[in-house]
């Protein structure tokens, strides 16, 4: 089973997932989240997204891929939620589809 919200930053993913992970224990990945421990490992990538947020832009697609893929393999569960907060959400949501 894999779950699947989007929304626009603070729009309540994360307040709505509690309950699903606490209900049926479900692993999350959140790409904010991926992005934050980016920049606390302090990689080339994670300051080149520092830079990025700081403005107050949001991260491009093709920065948040490779993390999301890295970590949906680390995670190695049948069951996942993902938590994304998408630019232009709707359309790309084929896009982040063929990741799962």
């Amino acid at each position: 089973m894999n779950i699947l919200f989007l929304g626009a930053p603070g729009c309540g993913k994360g307040t709505q997932s509690k309950f699903i992970i606490k209900e049926f224990g479900i692993p999350q990945i959140s790409t904010g989240d991926l992005l934050r421990e980016e920049i606390k490992v302090g990689s080339s990538l994670g300051e080149e997204i520092q830079e990025i947020m700081s403005t107050g832009k949001f991260v491009s697609d093709d920065l948040v891929y490779p993390l999301f893929q890295k970590n949906l393999t680390k995670t190695n569960a049948k069951k996942v939620l993902y938590l994304m907060a998408i630019q232009g959400i709707f359309h790309k949501q084929k896009v982040w589809m063929n990741y799962l």
